[in-house]
């Protein structure tokens, strides 16, 4: 029982953290989230560490709502039930006591946290007030670079979250931890970010020197915006998870952004592309959508070249464009609202708070 309780709790946690479902990205993200707890169960042992365990994972809008397989876009919770039969008592079988049946529930679901990690080191500056910092949902956020791995402005600014460098943060894997609401990070608005550029495009799979796959990994898809049927402003949040799905390779061909020429002739990028969906799927992570520190505009006003800002919440974002093949680069990202409400994409690992936290979602247990 207590190994089969294991196995479901863990099971629910991981399926938790990929129930982001919204209305045109419902289907997948139930796969997602079964596959994730199923796979998570199946790596824990039962009946004395000799049986696989193999998990039934459901969802409901609530906690105590009716759990099935396929449930609405509101579906927030998720449930995983397992079982183990014909186990034979040691002692009470000596008695004649016959086989039994083993079985074991969890549900979890996530909860604003009160401590967090970030795994991107930029900064979206407030515009407005209201929980959503001034923007719309599904709005395009600009940000522009004027220099090769230089500052910059816009919307979106270079952020140091702690003492390793802006290059090294949009490279590793490894997130900042520890980040609080009132957190002080650090906005860079001038000056050279060595290797910014390079380690900005691995998230797309582009790679330039001796940067690889397996060392500074993907997003599952390097699929970038925009394109001929999907013009800036547009949502492109339900394409991007169903390239991610299948995880498409980045386009040249159906790449608009930045400048034309300088090695494309529809959109300027730089890096050489993985080849194939297997390297996006081998080694791809979630790091497109991102969990980012917001800042006061008038923080990002200033102009000095380092200004000290304190958090004022978190938003989500999709990084929808790589930096391009030459000194200026437009930088494009889809607000995908405030990173603390349950109907984002973007969680994060951390400590859970309560109803007044403001970070990132973490999955939490709730039976």
């Amino acid at each position: 029982k207590s190994e089969l309780q294991s196995a479901v709790d863990a099971c629910a946690l991981a399926a938790a953290r990929e129930l982001v479902c919204t209305g045109t990205t419902n289907t997948s993200c139930l796969d997602n989230a079964r596959a994730a707890g199923q796979t998570v169960a199946a790596r824990h042992k039962a009946n004395l560490q000799a049986s696989t365990v193999s998990a039934t994972v459901t969802f409901a809008s609530t906690l105590s709502g009716t759990y099935a397989s396929n449930a609405p876009a509101a579906a927030r919770h998720v449930r995983c039930t397992a079982q183990v039969s014909g186990i034979v008592p040691w002692l009470m079988g000596v008695l004649g006591a016959g086989s039994s049946t083993v079985a074991a529930s969890a549900v979890a679901t996530t909860t604003p946290a009160q401590d967090f990690c970030l795994s991107a080191p930029l900064a979206l500056c407030s515009k407005g007030s209201g929980s959503n910092f001034g923007y719309t949902l599904n709005e395009w956020i600009t940000a522009a670079s004027n220099k090769n791995d230089g500052d910059l402005s816009g919307s979106v600014r270079w952020a140091r979250l702690s003492t390793q460098s802006v290059s090294d943060q949009l490279e590793g894997s490894t997130p900042v931890c520890g980040i609080a609401k009132d957190s002080t990070v650090t906005l860079l608005n001038n000056g050279t970010q060595n290797g910014s550029k390079s380690a900005y495009n691995t998230r797309f799979g582009l790679y330039q020197g001796s940067g690889t796959a397996a060392t500074s990994p993907p997003d599952r898809t390097g699929y970038a915006y925009p394109t001929p049927a999907l013009a800036v402003g547009a949502d492109v949040y339900g394409d991007y998870m169903s390239r991610r799905a299948s995880f498409t390779p980045f386009t040249p061909g159906d790449y608009k952004g930045n400048a034309p020429g300088k090695g494309n002739a529809n959109g300027s990028y730089f890096g050489t592309p993985l080849a194939t969906n297997d390297l996006y799927q081998q080694y791809g992570a979630d790091r497109r959508l991102i969990a980012v520190a917001t800042v006061a505009k008038n923080d990002c006003d200033q102009s000095s070249n380092t200004v000290s800002a304190k958090l004022t919440g978190v938003a989500c974002l999709l990084m929808l464009n790589p930096m391009g093949n030459g000194a200026k680069s437009d930088l494009y990202f889809q607000y995908l609202g405030n990173a603390s409400s349950g109907t984002t994409p973007c969680g994060s690992t951390g400590t859970p708070g309560g109803s007044t936290s403001s970070g990132p979602r973490v999955p939490v247990l709730a039976q």
